[in-house]
């Protein structure tokens, strides 16, 4: 899977997860090459939430450290890649 898809898997589960009036906020996050989670949400229960949807959508185990160890995009990306290479 591409990284760009992989983006596009998480966006979706950033917009299905935080509530509308948020909806800018996070396609300005997007629209930069990488961002850090916090620019979208401090709750650690939405980024724990947001794991859940993203292993939902690619079928992988995905530990919230994963996200909390690695919180900007870009390294989040590589660790769910490095997932799907060994799933």
């Amino acid at each position: 899977m591409t990284n760009e898809k992989l983006r596009d898997v998480i966006a979706k589960a950033v917009y299905e997860i935080l509530d509308p009036a948020q909806h800018r906020k996070i396609a300005e996050a997007f629209a930069k090459p990488d961002f850090h989670f916090d620019e979208i949400t401090e709750s650690s229960m939405v980024l724990t939430e947001l794991c859940f949807q993203i292993e939902e959508a690619l079928l992988i185990e995905i530990e919230t450290t994963d996200l909390f160890d690695n919180p900007r995009l870009s390294g989040f990306i590589e660790n769910i890649q490095s997932k799907l290479a060994k799933a």
